[in-house]
This record gives C-alpha cells, structure tokens and sequence, in this order.
C-alpha cells in the first residue's frame, strides 16, 4: 500500500506521520509525493509504524539493491 493512501485510510496527516516516525514533515512529504526516495532507515521506521502495510518496497521502489544493503544495515 502507497504511504499516501495508508495515511488516508487511517486518518493521518503528513505531520502526525512524521512524528511518530521522528522525521520532518516536508521530507515526508516530498517522499510521500515521489519528489525524493526516503532512506532505507526511514522506509524501515515507516513501515514498521504502519505494521507492514506499507512495506519498504512501496516507500522506496523496486530496488534490486535494496535488500543487500537492508542485509547489512540491519543483518
């Protein structure tokens, strides 16, 4: 699920996102409108505070790498 439908559906704003997951709102929402791709920390934090709705593959794209660096951020 698209972060911006997560936060739809769960009555959310940008603001109170970005909060819980302790990053500024105007990044959030630069990456929410596909203007930036969020870090691989934050993808984690995001999807991990939306209980996997929205995966980490929805925050940053299909990136053939980005479970090899996952692997050696997070083992």
């Amino acid at each position: 699920m698209k972060l911006k439908d997560y936060l739809y559906f769960n009555n959310l704003s940008l603001k109170q996102m970005a909060a819980i997951v302790e990053c500024n709102p105007n990044y959030l929402g630069r990456i929410v409108n596909g203007h930036m791709r969020a870090s691989l920390n934050l993808a984690k934090s995001i999807s991990q505070e939306t209980g996997h709705e929205v995966s980490v593959e929805d925050i940053r794209g299909k990136d053939e790498d980005w479970e090899e660096e996952y692997q050696e951020i997070f083992g």
